[in-house]
């Protein structure tokens, strides 16, 4: 969605998750931002407190929302207090003879059907038993321990793997860091996991947050002339308690991103549709989208592969299940605008451990390489020199067209070159030849380019004149 015709900012709350569509992120304000949800949702902009991550500092009002990244369906964090008194709201003698405004939850805590809705009265006049009930059963959720994963076996290639390995133990694994994986989804219910892509990231030992990213659609472009799809997402985290697989910040990450896959029809189950799971609209089709993770053991690295559950993406996407203030526990908080029923008894909170499905995990060395330099790791743009010193390493300062074609072999080296609009036009001819590969290399003309492009010169003198 282009800027001009708005994108839509969603908030999470304590209550669940709100949105705002139509916003232009070049003219809007995190002040006006405010503004347009306070009169929305009734609230009182001085009490709201708004930030790109769970417990993250908070937003500057005078900070415009394209300079600080935001892209459509970024979600941020909205904070307000407990006894949050909404403008307009009705007023009370206390005791003691004073007039009051009555609070937003005690305005509302008789007359609402769940907290941040309507009365029963307000959303129809009348209701029989039944309708009732369908209306409880909606916002109610029965939780049982995980099944199997719809994924097999997920394959991950070993360069891929070693190249994020060595990237976040240079940082001894306090960094967080985060990938798209992109790969092929097998027939018969298996992932191989070819390469990945990082994006734009703020990474730190307590909590994550993904940047807007120039690169987007040319990471997509390429990888369709590759025929590959984004099949998971890779994370990292630092040394915690072995106890916790995954933490309520991470579960909700992961399902996120396999709800978008699964509306997006990335990686359909060979299985029938699963019935309506979620509130007020059709469940999340099932997907074999996979979250990997890499923890720090005794011996090194290791990487565990998981599918978040049906019911986990159906509350997910609900806005069921909230992120837990303390970013390294496993409990999640389940919204007051939901019923969550855990073995027969309703529940506060949920472990992740609920909604995890693991999924087998090998290792295999695929076509790609992973040598050129990624932007996100830099924190900087890539230059034509960049591209210069990666094909003087891997092929010399004089390659062959054949030994140039070798360097090409590179996800992020390609999505570079289609983000260059002088050699945009090149990249199909590229991916064709890695996907066929012949021992004359890329076309002579095409080499030439981006020899040129590179700054290199041939050392060959050029041929006699006939």
């Amino acid at each position: 969605m282009s800027s001009s015709a708005g994108i839509t900012v969603r908030f999470r709350t304590k209550v669940g998750m709100w949105r705002l569509n139509h916003i232009n992120p070049e003219d809007t304000t995190v002040l006006e931002l405010k503004g347009l949800l306070a009169s929305e949702k009734d609230l009182d902009v001085p009490d709201m407190r708004l930030s790109l991550q769970f417990n993250g500092p908070q937003l500057q009002d005078e900070a415009v929302l394209a300079d600080l990244g935001l892209r459509n369906g970024q979600i941020l964090f909205l904070a307000f207090d407990k006894e949050l008194v909404p403008t307009g709201t009705a007023r009370k003698v206390t005791a003691d003879g004073r007039l009051v405004a009555v609070s937003h939850d005690d305005a509302t805590s008789r007359s609402a059907f769940k907290p941040g809705m309507l009365a029963m009265r307000d959303m129809k006049r009348h209701w029989n038993w039944m309708e009732f009930e369908a209306l409880q059963k909606a916002f109610e959720f029965v939780v049982k321990r995980p099944g199997p994963a719809h994924c097999r076996r997920t394959t991950l290639d070993t360069d891929l793997g070693a190249d994020f390995h060595n990237f976040v133990a240079e940082m001894a694994y306090q960094q967080r860091r985060f990938a798209f994986l992109y790969g092929i989804f097998r027939e018969d219910n298996e992932v191989e996991a070819i390469t990945l892509y990082e994006p734009p990231q703020l990474g730190s030992d307590t909590g994550l947050t993904l940047l807007e990213d120039p690169d987007a659609e040319h990471v997509e472009a390429v990888a369709k002339m590759l025929g590959l799809e984004r099949v998971g997402i890779v994370f990292s985290h630092p040394p915690r308690d072995k106890e916790i697989v995954f933490t309520s910040q991470e579960l909700i990450l992961a399902a996120e991103h396999q709800v978008k896959a699964a509306k997006e029809g990335l990686g359909p189950v060979a299985e029938e549709e699963k019935e309506a799971d979620a509130p007020g609209e059709e469940a999340p089709k099932r997907t074999l989208f996979v979250a990997v993770k890499l923890k720090k053991e005794e011996e090194g690295g290791v990487y565990e592969a998981f599918q978040v559950t049906d019911k986990g993406m159906a509350m997910v996407d609900a806005g069921a299940l909230l992120p837990n203030p303390e970013p390294d526990k496993a409990a999640l908080v389940v919204s007051p605008k939901f019923d969550v029923v855990v073995e027969a008894k309703k529940a506060e909170t949920v472990d992740t451990s609920f909604f995890l499905a693991p999924v087998a995990i090998t290792h295999l060395r695929f076509q790609l390489s992973h040598r050129f330099p990624k932007p996100s790791r830099l924190g900087r743009r890539l230059t034509s020199s960049d591209l210069k010193q990666h094909i003087v390493k891997c092929a010399g300062a004089s390659p062959s067209s054949a030994a140039l074609a070798e360097a090409l072999f590179d996800f992020q080296l390609l999505v570079y070159l289609q983000s260059e609009p002088a050699l945009r036009s090149i990249v199909p001819a590229i991916c064709d030849y890695i996907l066929e590969p012949s021992g004359e290399g890329i076309p002579e003309g095409y080499a030439i380019i981006l020899k040129s492009f590179a700054g290199l010169e041939d050392d060959e003198p050029p041929p006699p004149a006939t």
